[in-house]
């Protein structure tokens, strides 16, 4: 199906394959079940939650640049938005613990800003430790 570009910094390959695979008519299939562990790489656990959360998200949208173009990642990233916010009014009304609205929080400002920036400088801002 071929490689993975070295455009993501990380948290995009799994999705990039299954896309690849899905695109040479393999069965791609998703399990809520399925629990993946990870013994030896510790290295984006050691870093801050927000940092986690910006590399998956940006990362995601570099993904959809290189794959679907401007038009339809633009249209992704307003879905996302939408979603998250809808989400964390959701969570608020439901009175659920702070960490769960701080995460939803920092999703939608990342998205927001990603929203208003090109490929380009999504792609640069993800690359950035």
């Amino acid at each position: 199906a071929g490689n993975v570009p070295e455009d993501y910094f990380m948290f995009a390959e799994a999705m990039h394959w299954c896309y690849l695979m899905w695109k040479n008519d393999f069965e791609v299939w998703f399990t809520a079940q399925a629990r993946v562990l990870h013994k030896k790489n510790r290295s984006a656990s050691q870093l801050p939650a927000d940092w986690r959360i910006e590399k998956s998200v940006l990362c995601k949208y570099v993904f959809c640049y290189s794959q679907f173009g401007w038009l339809k990642t633009k249209f992704i990233e307003i879905t996302d938005l939408l979603s998250y916010n809808f989400s964390m009014w959701r969570l608020m009304f439901d009175k659920t613990n702070d960490t769960s609205v701080k995460y939803w929080r920092v999703c939608r400002q990342i998205i927001w800003s990603a929203l208003w920036t090109g490929a380009e400088k999504t792609g640069q801002r993800q690359l950035k430790i």
